[in-house]
């Protein structure tokens, strides 16, 4: 049985123009927004993305990898971004392997994060909050010495 050409043709340029190439995926912009008692970070790409996030400390710091993406955030392939709120230092963005993005956001103290990922545009949203203090033990209760 002989496959028709045109169906051939046909299926290859759907496939075509299906998706885009991961050589082409980009982190296009990071920006963010102080707000009364959280700081928001966004991660804006140019298509779909995977990513991978860690914690390191000393000094205390959060990193988001956006994997088989090169920076292109103002033309520029890394920089650095100073923040200088209570929560967040600065943001730097970098290619730290040939195809991984790597976006860094050093911290200005203990604090606790939550990660969205959205699309249309493709993004990541990073929220700091300051670090809820931890819970003491509860105070001995007041017993009358007799």
């Amino acid at each position: 049985m002989r496959t028709p050409l045109a169906l051939v043709l046909a299926v290859l340029a759907v496939c075509a123009v299906s998706g885009k190439n991961t050589a082409d995926l980009q982190v296009t912009a990071v920006r963010y927004w102080t707000l009364s008692d959280v700081t928001r970070v966004a991660i804006e790409a140019n298509g779909d993305f995977t990513f991978r996030r860690d914690r390191l400390s000393n000094p205390d710091r959060l990193f988001f990898d956006i994997i088989a993406a090169r920076p292109n955030v103002g033309g520029l392939r890394f920089s650095t971004r100073q923040v200088n709120d209570r929560l967040l230092k600065q943001i730097r963005i970098a290619e730290t392997t040939p195809g991984r993005t790597r976006v860094v956001l050093d911290l200005a103290g203990p604090v606790e994060f939550t990660v969205s990922k959205l699309e249309n545009p493709d993004r990541l949203m990073i929220e700091l909050r300051g670090a809820s203090p931890r819970k003491s033990d509860p105070p001995a209760p007041n017993v009358p010495v007799i």
